[in-house]
């Protein structure tokens, strides 16, 4: 594990060495607002915003936001499932089940495919039953989306 007094030896390199403060504040502005204070988001994109690593510097391309308005193709159930998980924190199948009031399969069903989105997480509890959570780092974005298609309060 690299040890964080360290980072403060390295340079940053944005595209345009001209505009170097400008481009370096504008990043990290958008970073904090992209982010909304949720590390996990931070550290996600701050990794994918790394273009290169040479020496004592880290090129940094510029910061994109993703695009969370495919959610408005989902179907009702896994929209609401999604609010759900933030309303509540996490969900087993057994909990979606009585929430939604529906069959096993039909819960796995929903909760698979937003796994294999990767929206969702899943960990395994002490009973063995998964333990399905928003995937922490595009937690806000998620939420965010909801709240624009008032699936989330």
């Amino acid at each position: 594990m690299m040890n964080l007094n360290c980072i403060e030896h390295f340079k940053f390199a944005f595209l345009n060495q001209d505009r170097q403060q400008a481009l370096e504040n504008d990043f990290f502005d958008r970073l904090y607002e992209a982010c909304e204070g949720n590390i996990t988001s931070a550290l996600f994109y701050w990794m994918k915003s790394i273009k290169d690593f040479k020496n004592d510097t880290i090129y940094i391309k510029p910061l994109k936001k993703l695009d969370f308005r495919f959610l408005e193709t989902f179907e009702i159930d896994k929209l609401l499932t999604l609010s759900n998980l933030i309303q509540h924190g996490s969900l087993t199948i057994r909990e979606h089940q009585e929430i939604f009031n529906c069959d096993e399969e039909k819960s796995k069903a929903i909760l698979n495919f937003l796994n294999s989105a990767n929206l969702i997480h899943y960990d395994m509890n002490e009973r063995g039953e998964k333990v399905f959570y928003i995937n922490p780092a595009i937690y806000k974005p998620v939420e965010i989306e909801l709240r624009k298609l008032n699936i989330f309060d």
